[in-house]
Order: C-alpha cells, then sequence, then structure tokens
C-alpha cells in the first residue's frame, strides 16, 4: 500500500467517524517514524486513543480511530515505511493540534 492510499484511507476513516458532527473540520495531522510492526502499532494506537479518553475507538487492519466530544482522531501505521500517521478533525484547531500532540508523546 502506498502512502497515499493509507493518507487516502484514513481521510476516509476520519470523514466517516467525524461525520456530520461538522460542516468543516480543522485538521491537524503529524507523522513519526517508528520500528514496530503492524500489529504491534495498531495496538499501541488504539491504547494511546483509550488512554486519552476517546469514545467510540475501533481498529482496521492499519488503524486505530476515535472521537472525542466534537473531535476526532485517526492513528495510522505504515510499518513498511516504518511511520505512523496523526491526524486529528473537529471545529476548533488548537484542540486539534493538543490531541494529536498528546497521542504523538503518548505513542
Amino acid at each position: 500500500m502506498t502512502i497515499s492510499k493509507s493518507v487516502a484511507a484514513s481521510a476516509l476513516g476520519l470523514s466517516l467517524l467525524a461525520a456530520p458532527a461538522f460542516a468543516q473540520p480543522s485538521l491537524y495531522s503529524h507523522v513519526k517514524s517508528t520500528n514496530l510492526e503492524l500489529v504491534a502499532c495498531v495496538a499501541r494506537a488504539r491504547a494511546v486513543l483509550n488512554e486519552m479518553g476517546f469514545a467510540r475507538v475501533q481498529s482496521l487492519t492499519y488503524s486505530a480511530m476515535g472521537a472525542s466530544g466534537q473531535h476526532s482522531m485517526v492513528i495510522r501505521c505504515v510499518p513498511e515505511r516504518t511511520l505512523v500517521f496523526f491526524v486529528a478533525a473537529g471545529p476548533d484547531l488548537a484542540e486539534c493540534d493538543r490531541l494529536a500532540n498528546t497521542a504523538i508523546r503518548r505513542f
């Protein structure tokens, strides 16, 4: 899977989780290196979202996602590129930034 496909899949998951909570969300994204294998990476992503108090945490093959109030987050693992993507969306950019940076630190 290419990075562009993984980003598109993450965006799709995020939009499904977030809709119809807000019409024009703010987005914050970041990439971090990881040496975790896929299963361990997704498990860690899910654990981080749970630790942060996200509700409706779900995991798919490459990602974990959850919602917190009007904000949603996807953590997407791309082990073949040794990367993990963090995407937060919601009505408040400052909150998106805070949520994503908290997840990055905890990951």
